[in-house]
C-alpha cells in the first residue's frame, strides 16, 4: 500500500510542473510593466489569442487607449501584434514574439511608424510581469519610450537621437532606427 502511495506521489510531482507551465499565459490575465498594459482576453483550442495593448506611460499621445491585439500562444511561447490607427498622431504596427521565463512574460519588438518626414523601424526588447490584483502598482523597469511621439513630425528626428542615445546607456532595452 505504500509503494501505490509513493508511486502516486511521484506521479504527482511529475505532473505539477507541466499543469504550472500551461497555466502561464492563460485568458484573462494582464501583463504590465512601466509604459504597457498587455490583457490576453482569450484562446482558442488552437492557439489563437485576443486582447488589448494600451500604453500607460505619460509621454505617449494615445496613453490609455487599448488597441485590439491579435496572435499565438503555444506553451510558453507568444506571438502578438497591434495596429494603432487613431487621431492625433497615434498611428503605428508593433509586433512582439517572446517566451515566459521565470514568471516573466520577455519579448523582442520591431515598431513601424511614420515620424512625420519618413517611415521608421523600430527594434528592441520588453519585459512583463503578470498583474497582481491586490492592489500592487505595475512593475517597473527599463527604458519608457515614446513611439507615438516620433510621429509627431517636428519632434521626430529629436526623438529619434534620443532612442538612440538611450539605446548605449540602457542594457535591458536595445532601440535602432532602420
Amino acid at each position: 500500500m505504500l509503494q501505490f502511495r509513493l508511486i502516486g506521489l511521484c506521479i504527482g510531482l511529475l505532473v505539477l510542473p507541466i499543469a504550472a507551465r500551461s497555466q502561464s499565459l492563460q485568458p484573462q490575465t494582464t501583463w504590465v510593466n512601466d509604459h504597457a498594459r498587455f490583457v490576453i482576453q482569450s484562446i482558442d483550442a488552437d492557439g489563437k489569442l485576443s486582447g488589448t495593448y494600451e500604453n500607460i506611460g505619460a509621454n505617449f499621445s494615445c496613453a490609455g487607449q487599448a488597441f485590439p491585439v491579435t496572435g499565438w500562444v503555444d506553451g510558453e511561447r507568444i506571438s502578438y501584434a497591434v495596429r494603432r490607427k487613431s487621431p492625433g498622431n497615434c498611428t503605428s504596427i508593433e509586433a512582439w514574439t517572446g517566451y515566459i521565463r521565470g514568471g516573466e512574460l520577455l519579448v523582442e519588438f520591431y515598431a513601424v511608424l511614420w515620424d512625420g518626414t519618413q517611415d521608421v523601424v523600430l527594434k528592441g526588447t520588453d519585459r512583463y510581469r503578470k498583474q497582481s490584483f491586490m492592489g500592487r502598482q505595475p512593475a517597473t523597469g527599463g527604458l519608457e519610450t515614446s513611439l507615438v511621439s516620433l510621429c509627431s513630425g517636428a519632434r521626430g528626428r529629436q526623438e529619434r537621437m534620443r532612442l538612440t542615445q538611450a539605446r548605449a546607456s540602457h542594457a535591458d532595452r536595445t532601440h535602432a532606427v532602420i
